[in-house]
């Protein structure tokens, strides 16, 4: 019983977090705000600081906080029967690292979202580039 709960708990959760993507958008004309815990809340310009006094540090930090990020939607995706993002750990930092080196005072949870978002449009239009290919 208590781990249906857990997962339960677990499910809603997520849910609640594949929001954030849309809700960014939607936030800027309806004025929602989603609360992010953790990493999330750091700006790129913490995230830069903090890469170059200690790269792996800053890696493993910052980058693990996005991957879990995109693990979680990914997991929402799932269930939804939905697209996933198909990134690797050393590609989510390269992306997270070109960001914020143009976006300061960006916040890392703002970053992660773009990211899945920006990687969906991509996937979707290999897909639909390897589609038209194969006609």
């Amino acid at each position: 019983m208590k781990k249906s709960i857990c997962v339960g708990a677990l499910t809603a959760t997520l849910a609640f977090a594949s929001l954030a993507v849309s809700a960014e958008e939607e936030a800027k004309a309806t004025q929602v705000r989603v609360n992010f815990i953790g990493a999330g809340t750091v700006t790129c310009e913490k995230v830069a600081t903090d890469a170059k006094a200690n790269a792996q540090a800053a890696a493993l930090t910052y980058g693990g906080w996005v991957n879990g990020y995109l693990s979680a939607l990914n997991q929402v995706a799932a269930v939804a029967k939905g697209p996933q993002v198909v990134m690797n750990a050393a590609g989510v930092w390269n992306a997270v690292g070109t960001y914020c080196s143009g976006n300061p005072k960006e916040y890392l949870a703002t970053v992660a979202a773009r990211l899945r978002l920006t990687a969906l449009q991509a996937q979707a239009a290999a897909a639909k580039k390897a589609a038209e290919e194969k006609k």
